[in-house]
């Protein structure tokens, strides 16, 4: 069962990714309304390549901060080090999925969405230093 599930997931991110606007929206309402289901929706592996980076992210904005901004912003920092630590570029895989989430301020921490473009200051690239 737990096959069929990851399986599953896998098509709802990909679908995410190339839907309309309203049918994302549809998505996180269904994550939203299935708890149980969007708690125990996790991917089997971790986001050490620039493309299964990309699909946690997508994950964490179809999650839409679950019920507590607080664990989604630890989870968003541990996704961004765990790709960090191994080369991937973070900053433009933030903006791709942001561009994907939403601006509703569940909670009053701020959206998903501006909860992964903060993160590109964090786990972005270094700032160029001039005269170096």
């Amino acid at each position: 069962m737990r096959a069929d599930a990851e399986a599953l997931l896998e098509e709802v991110i990909i679908e995410y990714q190339n839907c309309p606007p309203n049918t994302r929206q549809a998505i996180r309402k269904l994550f939203d309304t299935y708890r149980s289901f969007s708690w125990a929706a996790t991917l089997p592996y971790a986001p050490t390549t620039e493309a299964s980076f990309l699909r946690h992210l997508v994950l964490f904005s179809i999650k839409d901060q679950g019920t507590d901004t607080r664990d989604a912003i630890l989870l968003l920092q541990d996704l961004c080090r765990t790709a960090a630590s191994v080369g991937v570029g973070t900053a433009s895989i933030l903006e791709q999925a942001a561009a994907l989430s939403s601006d509703e301020n569940k909670f009053g921490m701020g959206s998903t969405r501006s909860l992964l473009l903060n993160a590109r200051s964090i786990f972005g690239p270094p700032p160029a230093m001039s005269g170096w």
